[in-house]
């Protein structure tokens, strides 16, 4: 039998479920010059003359209640950046050298040059990113974007790493936005998100969701140190602790905090397992991480499909869950968010071994517990619906006079309506249960 988590692969890659890298923090309209951060940056001043987008929102939007950002001391690193209520128009340029390794390498970063809302920082690397959603130059491809690739401490608004997600799963471009921002009402550490239109070699790629990275900088931010050990899934307890992916090996770094925790859970018995984990997790933490993937229907998350997730060991603390790669939408209102093992990738596909297990006696009253919370205070369907309705507005912004936008403004329009119906018949469903 394969390997778990590479017969997920398979089967996820045979479907085209994507592996990849909210924000109700300031607005901005990008339009004016700016100069990029770094010690001995090549930073450079551009006029902003992309036509991607007509206009960026003004206060004639949508009232989503995000707080506009003047980009002022007080504003947090990112706030423009990650600006929700803005079409954030970006440029990438490429040196024709590097071409052919971007295209056929999608581990190692090139060099480029990158444009976003007028600020232009040279030396920034970038890589391919993906999984079913991997795309060739000549398609949609997913990016990476590292701005202090060759320049220590260069970046964009404070940020130094961000992902620009192709969602060609998501025509709505709403999938990640909601359910960051879900995880967010919750107190949970989410990414930004927000929306472009990106132009690669004076070409336009079309719209693309611009998501924060989980990474040192992020984690820094939300636990007081971002020092600690990272692991990506997929990856899930009963394999090998030396299959999980774990960020910056090259730092010397042992899976020794995981090897503890995978033996914790590998010898406990239900009646044991809070007792055995709880010095190596936050089991309450998990267990609101649990209850938001099912009341959103995350299918490729930890706990429906141990796919796409972070462990992170808080360092002198213990391992929290943080959601990735929420970007291919299950639309599915009935969903019972009782059974994480519903397996919707297939019967030999399980949930997520600690999901299934801490949803169970004797846990489940505080499952349903978490679970109400989640519905009560993060599902709520009027913060939910603006921020579509807030997508909605940016991806109208665009220039419509370009084809790329044109077409994928077109599909949006055809299918923004699914994303709010859910919102409200899966609240509705949620509201049913005998929670």
């Amino acid at each position: 039998m394969l390997p778990r988590a590479f017969a997920t692969c398979v089967l996820l890659g045979a479907l085209g479920c994507g592996a990849q890298d909210p924000s109700q923090a300031g607005a901005t309209t990008g339009a004016g010059e700016a100069t990029a951060t770094g010690a001995d940056s090549t930073v450079a001043a551009a006029s902003g003359s992309s036509s991607l987008a007509t206009s960026a929102a003004t206060s004639d939007g949508p009232d989503t209640g995000a707080v506009t950002s003047t980009g002022g001391p007080d504003e947090p690193n990112g706030a423009m950046l990650f600006a929700p209520d803005a079409l954030h128009q970006i440029d990438i340029t490429v040196e024709d050298q590097y071409l052919d390794m971007l295209d056929s390498d999608a581990e190692n970063r090139v060099p480029c040059t990158i444009t976003y809302d007028g600020t232009t920082v040279t030396g920034a690397g970038i890589r391919r990113k993906g999984m079913s959603t991997l795309q060739p130059l000549a398609g949609k491809p997913s990016f990476s974007v590292k701005l202090d690739e060759t320049v220590a401490g260069q970046d964009i608004d404070g940020i130094e790493k961000f992902a620009l997600n192709n969602t060609i799963k998501d025509v709505t471009f709403s999938s990640e936005p909601l359910s960051y921002l879900a995880y967010q009402r919750a107190g949970m550490a989410a990414p930004r998100a927000a929306h472009a239109a990106l132009r690669f070699n004076g070409e336009t790629k079309g719209f693309y969701v611009v998501v924060e990275s989980v990474n040192k900088q992020f984690l820094a931010d939300h636990f007081g140190d971002g020092s600690g050990n990272l692991y990506e899934g997929p990856w899930d307890f009963g394999q090998d602790p030396e299959a999980a992916d774990l960020k910056d090996l090259e730092d010397g770094r042992t899976r020794d905090d995981l090897i503890a925790l995978a033996a914790a859970v590998a010898s406990a018995t239900p009646d044991t397992l809070e007792d055995a984990i709880s010095p190596h997790v936050d089991v309450d933490q998990f267990l609101t991480v649990f209850a938001l993937d099912m009341a959103l229907c995350l299918w490729d998350g930890y706990t429906i499909a141990a796919w796409n997730y972070y462990l992170y060991h808080v360092p002198g603390g213990r391992f929290v869950m943080l959601p990735h790669g929420a970007d291919w939408p299950y639309w599915v209102v009935d969903v019972d968010p009782m059974n994480p093992d519903f397996r919707p990738w297939g019967a030999e596909y399980p949930g997520g071994l600690l999901a299934i297990e801490l949803t169970a006696p004797p846990f489940v009253d505080r499952y349903a517990a978490a679970l109400r919370s989640v519905r009560d205070e993060a599902f709520d369907v009027a913060a939910l619906t603006a921020r579509v309705d807030e997508i909605d507005a940016v991806l109208h912004l665009a220039d419509v006079s370009d084809p790329v936008l044109a077409n994928e403004l077109a599909a949006f329009e055809d299918q923004v309506d699914q994303p709010r119906t859910f919102i409200a018949e899966r609240r509705g469903f949620l509201d049913m249960l005998p929670l």
